[in-house]
């Protein structure tokens, strides 16, 4: 996930450096987890306890990204828990999955 400005055109395409990043930091997450670059995690700071991965050069970006990474299923569980602490919360899922033990290691 990235955070910033984007053009969007009538027919829906998005445009822009933020657009670029983003793409690139979703191809360097790993199977079941949520990469966020820095400009995202000033946006969540103190939602989410995250793992730093440190600066990393990406494809097609002039500058190294700071990315954090946190596991799926422990953001979303995280992000329930701190949602609920604070406001009454109503959640729709529409295409839930099992996952038992083995998943969430």
């Amino acid at each position: 996930m990235h955070t910033g400005p984007v053009v969007i055109a009538d027919g829906g395409e998005v445009f822009g450096e933020t657009a670029n990043v983003a793409a690139r930091v979703q191809g360097a997450a790993e199977p079941d987890t949520v990469v966020i670059t820095a400009a995202t995690q000033r946006l969540v700071a103190g939602l989410f306890v995250v793992e730093e991965r440190g600066a990393q050069h990406l494809k097609g970006v002039r500058e190294p990204v700071t990315l954090q990474r946190r596991k799926t299923i422990d953001l979303l569980v995280q992000w329930t828990l701190s949602l609920s602490a604070t406001q009454p919360l109503a959640m729709f899922i529409e295409d839930l999955h099992w996952c038992d033990a083995s998943t969430l290691e």
